[in-house]
């Protein structure tokens, strides 16, 4: 019998975690030598009938558990012990600045019995892991974007140089180059919806008809070995998109649908209204509320745990490297994240995948996209001199023709304190700025001149614009948001919206 109680004792003490026992009163009864060792409670308190309140209180006076009252602090602990569930807790030990995790377990004659164990080069480990992690994500999507970005050099600078050497066929060389800026421009504009930094030109809509458009190309763009299957309610609510980023995005997501599905198989696209309980929210990670969701439902190959856990990473896709860039989900991501709604993507390996968009309602009128004709003198008529602030010399001379060349006056200066110093302003009608400058930014510029002359007209220009949509809120003006780089139509547009304002 002695030997056996001897051998307990051996086992216990030889235990990688730390184990301390209380009986049912909250008095010490026994510990082991891995628990003296962590050094977690001073050596001249370990002793059988040490109260655990006692050493809570010293533990809160040395500021283990943080500010506040060390009597209330220790009383809530042993509460919790007492009446509340006994959850896993993480400990940082500031005397040995070691990280220790900490498992309570009731026993039956109402003590408690805990193991601690030290986790401290764990945690380090999984740290240097998702900081290598990190690092390869950033490695693929720096090779990922100077792949396809010097592809699109490549494209525009050699149908430039033809266009130089042989004048006859330059018209065609320049509309290629043309069409591979704007493969670039949508290249990056995928990128900052991935980031949630791409500017958005919103409207509170319905999208049935969005959807509507897009499902009326389908056939052609799917093949006939794929059926399609589209419901929709009626009375869609009503939401606040990027009309286009939603027609792309959504487009997106049935091409990858449809690649998924080689062979042939099912396509079903839904919209519905969807009342979010607080049950489904927490499970799902959202918040509770009133949504229109969208979803994309294929029967294809499906996707397995380890790639969807890579799902939403730029970069990252299962196809062929010649067949996309690998944006489509992160680009939705970004998108939907910025339109203050969710996406969810399930996923089973030969029965399919499902991606769902979530858009918050909201109660108001729809308003409609209105373009604007690249000729339109209408857009123009009450137009005649224009203030270019730009800090880049290359693209501030491109601004300025692009503006003589719609039968402008261009002014162009390179900072706003320039703009302030030596520019005379009655006679200008619209401020065309950067946002973001050395010095002096566009909106504090715009703010200045508009508290003297608040007739002018204000058009941003930016390539990141972080929060200038919010920003822009908070102005007591009308203003147009014009992302760069932008064509000649596009500049036509901004002026448009900026005197429909």
């Amino acid at each position: 019998m002695q030997g056996e109680l001897d051998l307990l004792e051996i086992t216990f003490d030889t235990i990688d975690e730390g184990i301390t026992i209380y009986d049912s009163d909250l008095k010490l009864v026994r510990w082991n030598k891995q628990y003296s060792n962590m050094g977690i409670t001073p050596a001249e308190d370990l002793y059988r009938g040490a109260s655990l309140f006692d050493t809570y209180t010293r533990m809160a006076k040395a500021g283990v558990f943080g500010d506040g009252d060390p009597i209330e602090s220790a009383n809530a602990r042993i509460d919790a012990l007492k009446t509340g569930p006994l959850i896993e807790t993480e400990l940082l030990h500031g005397p040995t600045n070691r990280l220790i995790r900490i498992n309570r377990f009731r026993l039956s004659c109402g003590g408690i019995c805990a193991a601690f164990r030290d986790v401290t080069e764990e945690r380090q480990a999984e740290l240097l892991s998702r900081q290598s992690a990190k690092l390869k994500a950033l490695g693929n999507l720096a090779g990922g974007l100077a792949h396809d970005l010097n592809n699109v050099l490549a494209i525009i600078i050699g149908n430039l140089e033809m266009a130089q050497r042989d004048p006859l066929s330059a018209s065609e060389s320049t509309d290629i180059a043309l069409a591979a800026a704007d493969s670039g421009a949508q290249l990056v504009q995928g990128l900052l919806a991935f980031a949630r930094r791409q500017p958005q030109e919103t409207a509170v809509v319905s999208i049935s008809k969005p959807l509507k458009n897009l499902c009326s190309m389908l056939s052609a763009l799917i093949g006939k070995n794929i059926s399609v299957n589209r419901v929709s309610e009626k009375d869609l609510w009503l939401v606040e998109i990027d009309v286009n980023q939603f027609e792309s995005n959504v487009l997106n997501l049935i091409i990858n649908a449809r690649d998924s599905m080689p062979s042939g198989g099912e396509l079903t696209i839904t919209a519905n209204n969807v009342d979010v309980s607080e049950q489904a929210a927490k499970q799902s990670g959202m918040i509770a509320g009133e949504f229109v969701c969208v979803s994309i439902a294929d029967t294809g190959v499906g996707m397995s745990a380890s790639t969807m856990e890579q799902a939403f990473d730029p970069f990252f896709t299962t196809k062929d490297a010649k067949v996309g860039t690998g944006l489509g989900l992160s680009m939705a991501h970004g998108f939907a994240k910025q339109s203050s709604g969710y996406i969810n993507v399930n996923s089973e390996i030969n029965i399919g995948t499902t991606v769902q968009l979530f858009f918050p309602r909201v109660q108001s009128v729809c308003s409609e996209v209105v373009s604007v004709s690249l000729e339109s003198e209408a857009a123009r008529s009450n137009l005649h001199t224009v203030l270019v602030v730009e800090d880049n010399d290359e693209v501030r001379n491109a601004i300025g023709k692009l503006i003589r060349s719609l039968g402008c006056l261009a002014i162009t200066v390179a900072s706003a304190e320039e703009a302030l110093a030596s520019v005379e302003l009655p006679g200008i009608d619209v401020l065309l700025t950067d946002l973001n400058m050395p010095g002096m930014g566009g909106f504090k510029l715009a703010e200045k001149l508009l508290q003297e002359y608040p007739a002018l007209g204000v058009i941003y220009m930016s390539g990141n614009a972080d929060n200038a949509l919010e920003d822009s809120e908070n102005l007591e003006h009308d203003a147009v948001l014009l992302q760069k780089p932008f064509r000649r139509a596009d500049l036509l547009a901004a002026i448009g919206n900026l005197q429909r304002k």
